[in-house]
């Protein structure tokens, strides 16, 4: 099963980071999962040149975290 790791709705650094931390951590305890950190809002520049200087890739930007009919 895919499961979103997200923060709030306009990301800040701890927010894109603990995201994808967090992220990192559950897929390496749990591999019946896969877990995805994600955006819900563009990132700042500070957080660009956070993870690139990492050579880290953002995560995905979600425009929408609605469940669907298909999804349930």
């Amino acid at each position: 099963m895919r499961i979103y790791i997200t923060g709030h709705r306009n990301p800040d650094m701890d927010s894109v980071t603990s995201a994808y931390a967090y992220s990192v951590l559950k897929n390496r305890m749990d591999s019946a999962n896969e877990y995805v950190p994600v955006m819900l809002g563009p990132a700042n520049s500070g957080t660009k040149r956070f993870f690139a200087s990492l050579g880290i890739e953002l995560p995905q930007f979600l425009k929408d975290v609605r469940p669907r009919v298909s999804e349930v």
